[in-house]
């Protein structure tokens, strides 16, 4: 298991009530915050060899895959939450541009997978930029 998920579990075990949690909480959100999590986009951003897109292929299914992304997500979140609650078109459009939204997540999975050698640099700077957009 990654080191990811291990924070992640030690994170679940801890205690929920107390002035220790709170005191201890407070501290560790803002270290992580401010100073490990833009370590951490550095890091990826160093790891992204955007040199490696030279061909058109490359940048056509750059395009293609954040385009049926959004769409693949736009779309159901918008049909959905007209359904369901009977607001604007424009609203609902809003709600699905919303949840089109990438994030860290996204880079954590592609940064394992790229330490596990599961997918190759070209693929992960394109699943980067797709993230960033």
């Amino acid at each position: 298991i990654h080191a990811f998920f291990g924070a992640f579990i030690s994170g679940l075990c801890l205690p929920r009530k107390g002035e220790l949690t709170n005191f201890l909480g407070l501290r560790i959100e803002l270290i992580i915050v401010e100073f490990f999590l833009p370590l951490y986009f550095a890091n990826s951003g160093l790891r992204t060899r955007l040199n490696l897109l030279t061909t058109g292929q490359s940048w056509w299914t750059l395009v293609v895959l954040i385009f049926l992304a959004s769409i693949a997500k736009i779309l159901p979140v918008t049909l959905m939450s007209k359904l369901c609650t009977k607001k604007s078109w424009s609203y609902c459009l809003s709600m699905g541009v919303l949840m089109n939204t990438r994030g860290i997540v996204q880079l954590v999975v592609l940064n394992i997978g790229v330490e596990l050698k599961v997918i190759s640099p070209i693929i992960f700077a394109i699943f980067v930029l797709m993230a960033t957009v």
